[in-house]
């Protein structure tokens, strides 16, 4: 029997950065692409990146589900 093992798992990064105003005056923000995104004054937007090197935890998937071959049956999850 032919199965599927779908693993999911969590990967993070970290980025310092050195910013020329106070945090608090930040009104929105997201981040896409690697790219902080935000508004200081809810219309002009900015942007710096917050790309870092990608940390994988190998170890541990979030979950793990496993399929019959052609995805058909989820079979077991984890």
């Amino acid at each position: 029997m032919k199965i599927i093992v779908e693993c999911n798992y969590h990967c993070g990064t970290t980025k310092e950065v050195e910013i020329p105003f106070n945090i608090k005056d930040i009104k929105d923000y997201y981040v896409k692409w690697g790219e902080f995104n935000y508004t200081l004054n809810g219309t002009d937007w900015a942007s710096f990146s917050v790309e870092g090197d990608p940390e994988v935890d190998w170890k541990r998937p979030n979950y793990v589900t496993v399929y019959s071959e052609g995805y058909e049956q989820e079979l077991l999850s984890k």
